[in-house]
């Protein structure tokens, strides 16, 4: 076991807006890049894991009053000086051990695993890629119920899948969008709303793979040259509907599948190239908004209107190298705050981002909410009837983050007239002695 060093806090960044508390730490390891935040050791615990272009894997662990304790995780001596790059975390042998998967962008690759066992990271190779490696996922792209590991990059998109019998990985071709499989982060997902997932890849084109029956079709959604270098998907709008959320040559984009056909949708025509992109939850109001950087440092909050029919965008801080670094959002302190997290590569440096009204995961359930709240019930028509049991700000917000009520409100028995409100999910949130959490309610 390689020694623990305690992370000292170093300094705190307030943004101009006063939205924001930026935590900034040092990485003891040149060039930070990949980061995520999980259970990596199957203990219940989440934690902060990283990778360096120096060819570390380091994990992170929250230690309260004294900071983060880091841990570099055992790698080959190969990668020393190798571009160790993208990194993921899941159940790939589908023994619900959730282990890590990280690979080099190299020439020469290898992809790894890693495991926490007896008290220790034991590390193995698991395959080889021809080209450099530009995206890892660990998804089900068949449909069978069993997750595999998608390994895609300049020689194409391959499939890992677990052979118990065996005791090893099989490793398939699947296919090849443009010019590569991909040259940057990829996603799987339902955009087309049809139930089963496609892998939309980046790289000089951003295309869509599509399985067709035993074998995958790949064709393109842009034009080539847009040099598309990360996509991601998720329901940006609120609405429960997965779109791709992407940047390139060109600008920052939303792409829609819309009446049979793509729709674009501009958030930003300024932040051109390469970008990382996270979307994430970790205001109070429950709302998911995108965060993208960009090169010149900056790294934006975008917000769907949906009276304006487009997004409002801020900044969140200045000071983020996120030109090559990549974006994780979760309670990496055990606390039950959603944060995001950005390594800043070109300084070493890790920017731990807190909104000043935060997304509070731990009093949504029953038990604790109750101390503070009694709803009649989250079904609603007319009204809203609910019992506080102390003095707290309530705020309800409809899926467009659109305010529908605000009012600090005293103990004791309560009622809000819906009458006027459109059917569909609101966010009830309730914010007492600092703390914040939300209840989904539906008008029906």
């Amino acid at each position: 076991m390689k020694p623990v060093v305690v992370i000292i806090f170093v300094l705190i960044i307030l943004n101009l807006q006063a939205q924001f508390t930026i935590n900034t730490y040092t990485v003891n390891s040149a060039n930070p890049y990949d980061i995520l935040v999980g259970q990596g050791r199957n203990d219940g615990v989440n934690r902060i894991y990283l990778t360096t272009k120096a060819g570390k894997v380091q994990e992170w662990t929250w230690n309260g009053s004294n900071g983060w304790n880091m841990l570099n995780i055992s790698t080959p001596t190969s990668l020393v000086t190798n571009k160790l790059i993208y990194i993921t975390l899941g159940v790939v042998r589908n023994d619900g051990q959730k282990r890590l998967y990280f690979a080099q962008f190299n020439s020469n690759t290898k992809v790894y695993e890693s495991s926490f066992v007896n008290n220790q990271w034991q590390t193995i190779e698991i395959g080889t890629e021809t080209g450099n490696v530009g995206s890892l996922i660990i998804d089900d792209l068949v449909g069978d119920n069993i997750k595999k590991l998608y390994v895609s990059g300049i020689s194409g998109v391959y499939e890992y899948k677990w052979n118990a019998t065996a005791d090893n990985f099989s490793r398939t071709f699947l296919g090849k969008g443009g010019d590569y499989g991909s040259e940057g982060p990829c996603v799987i997902a339902d955009v087309r709303g049809t139930g089963s997932k496609n892998m939309y890849l980046c790289g000089s084109t951003l295309s869509e793979m599509k399985r067709n029956t035993v074998d995958y079709i790949v064709s393109p959604i842009l034009q080539p040259d847009d040099y598309t270098e990360m996509v991601v998907a998720g329901a940006g709008r609120n609405d429960s509907k997965n779109r791709l959320f992407l940047a390139n040559s060109s600008g920052r984009f939303e792409y829609s599948w819309m009446n049979d056909s793509w729709q674009r949708t501009d958030l930003s025509n300024s932040g051109k190239g390469r970008t990382a992109i996270n979307i994430a939850a970790i205001h109070a109001d429950g709302i998911k908004r995108i965060y993208m950087s960009q090169p010149a440092g900056n790294l934006t909050e975008y917000t769907w209107s949906n009276s304006a029919q487009s997004y409002s965008s801020r900044q969140v801080v200045d000071a983020v190298s996120g030109a090559t670094s990549l974006i994780a959002s979760g309670n990496a302190r055990n606390d039950n705050v959603i944060r995001m997290y950005v390594p800043a590569f070109s300084k070493n440096k890790l920017y731990e981002i807190t909104s000043n009204a935060p997304l509070n995961t731990h009093l949504v359930t029953l038990k604790d909410v109750n101390q503070i709240i009694k709803l009649n019930s989250t079904l609603i028509q007319s009204s809203l009837s609910f019992q506080l049991f102390d003095k707290a700000l309530v705020s309800i917000y409809d899926i467009t983050g659109r305010c529908m009520y605000r009012k600090m409100v005293n103990e004791g028995n309560h009622q809000i007239e819906s009458m006027c409100w459109s059917f569909g999910v609101y966010n009830l949130n309730i914010q007492h002695s600092r703390m914040a959490f939300t209840y989904k309610i539906i008008k029906q």
